[in-house]
């Protein structure tokens, strides 16, 4: 662990993403899909900085996350607010005017409302029909004690729409700081170089504990 990986992740913990966090929410990836980030928080940044600029429409759901949002307002003069209802973020029009949508389906911050299947492929189409990219944060979808978890947008996505971010905070510790994203190869590689800049690699000896 304390070697320096420059910009290479430690392969056991990219494995366990990929070979057993990843297939619960039925989602396959190669390794070079998969980015260890410094927690959600450091995936929206990222995200942020290689795929915005100043007039590009991003859409957040509202109330939604702040440090999602305002991630994205250091970056994009044009953040929308977008509605949700009881089912999750509704596919409005104000949806379909957007080049990037942020959305959290299975545990909705700040309501906690669960997406329900038929949203999820209602949005899912929408996005395909106008060309909208979705930036799905999985929050909390393990927290799921009242029924089976809807599966996750990304699993459902036959369009290549969405980007997924995951996170280890809920189920092992905050502390940590430990979370990914999953998204195209050529994506992957410019957010590397990013991490690059900023960090280097997230800390290894917490991604080793969070491997065992």
């Amino acid at each position: 662990w304390s070697q320096d990986y420059i910009d290479r992740d430690y392969n056991p913990l990219v494995d366990q993403i990929q070979n057993r966090l990843l297939p619960a929410r039925g989602i396959f990836a190669r390794h070079d899909e998969i980015l260890v980030t410094a927690g959600a928080q450091m995936a929206c940044y990222l995200l942020a900085n290689v795929l915005l600029e100043r007039n590009t429409v991003v859409g957040i759901e509202d109330p939604g996350y702040p440090d999602a949002r305002n991630n994205f307002r250091l970056r994009s003069n044009q953040v929308k607010a977008l509605p949700i209802d009881g089912e999750g973020l509704i596919a409005s029009r104000a949806f379909g005017q957007c080049e990037y949508v942020y959305i959290t389906p299975s545990h909705q911050c700040p309501t906690t409302v669960t997406m329900s299947l038929e949203r999820r492929r209602q949005i899912l189409d929408m996005a395909h029909k106008r060309d909208v990219v979705l930036i799905e944060d999985d929050h909390e979808s393990e927290l799921n004690f009242s029924s089976q978890p809807q599966p996750a947008l990304k699993s459902l996505d036959t369009h290549g729409r969405v980007i997924y971010l995951g996170s280890l905070s809920k189920t092992l510790a905050h502390g940590l700081r430990v979370g990914f994203i999953v998204a195209p190869a050529e994506l992957i590689r410019e957010l590397r170089a990013l991490r690059r800049l900023i960090m280097r690699h997230p800390p290894t000896n917490n991604a080793h504990i969070a491997s065992l």
